[in-house]
């Protein structure tokens, strides 16, 4: 048998913990990387856990541009848009609420925007403005962190 080890959130998993939750669940094991981090518990402060199937703010922003059209695309996570989720999940409603934080979040969306075709813009704003969602990326992101904050 193959032995992996990686550090997640500072903390040490040893592959055989996750290939045991999977056998008992009796599921394969994901190749989708989402799958695995769905099932790991962390501590973030002496206070919090992080439950990454509950998600938080960066699942909130993802389910907020999926409402507008938006997909990640599995076969091309160069835009780092996965990695970006799950560091707003990991700092919580308040540490995307920072200033340099938010302002990292920001500037990653301001990127893709600018990568975004016009076409694909224009049908974001119909259905932004026909479903009442948010119109600019400062606005999705208060909302996503309002949405995260209401499921504490």
């Amino acid at each position: 048998m193959i032995k992996y080890s990686s550090k997640i959130f500072g903390q040490q998993l040893v592959s055989q913990e996750i290939l045991d939750f999977f056998k008992l669940q009796e599921e394969p094991i994901p190749k989708n990387r989402n799958l695995l981090t769905a099932t790991i518990k962390t501590t973030k402060s002496d206070n919090e856990v992080i439950d990454m199937k509950k998600g938080g703010p960066g699942t909130e922003l993802h389910n907020l541009l999926e409402q507008l059209g938006f997909r990640l695309d599995p076969k091309n996570l160069s835009c780092g848009c996965q990695s970006m989720i799950d560091k707003m999940n990991r700092w919580g409603v308040e540490g995307c609420k920072k200033e340099n934080n938010r302002k990292e979040i920001l500037e990653h969306l301001n990127k893709q925007k600018h990568l975004t075709p016009l076409g694909e813009k224009l049908k974001a704003g119909f259905k932004a403005i026909t479903q009442g969602l948010p119109k600019t990326v400062e606005n999705l992101l208060d909302e996503a962190i309002k949405k995260a904050d209401a499921k504490k």
